[in-house]
């Protein structure tokens, strides 16, 4: 017999997750893909890309990357997407001005969870 709320292998899922996050604003815009397989018990593949784009001539999208920690072989898996936009570009002397660096952070666990951690600009 088993006690009630306790977890055995029946109410584990295994499978593979797909989530995609955004950051932005009409001008801006940032997303990042993360997908990720789990057993219930540890991760077992992961994958993470990033992109973005603006649609003012003053802005424009510098790049992004992903940071990631855990992962395959721990029950969870960390991902912070980094993105850069400058947001004060000159087309006349190809000089930028302002920077933003929005991010985000979240936390995929090996039964399928998702956790936002944290996220900023």
């Amino acid at each position: 017999m088993k006690r009630t709320g306790t977890v055995g292998p029946a109410n584990l899922a295994t499978g593979c997750w797909y989530l995609t996050t955004t950051y932005g604003y009409p001008a801006l815009q940032g997303s990042a893909y993360h997908t990720w397989c789990g057993d219930g018990f540890q991760i077992t593949y992961t994958s993470a890309g990033c992109t973005g784009s603006t649609s003012l001539p003053t802005y424009i999208y510098e790049g992004c990357q992903n940071i990631q920690a855990y992962g395959v072989g721990w029950n969870v898996w960390d991902v912070i997407d980094r993105w850069r936009f400058c947001t004060a570009y000159s087309r006349f002397t190809g000089v930028c001005s302002a920077r933003i660096y929005p991010w985000q952070k979240n936390r995929y666990g090996a039964d399928g969870q998702v956790w936002l951690l944290g996220w900023g600009n």
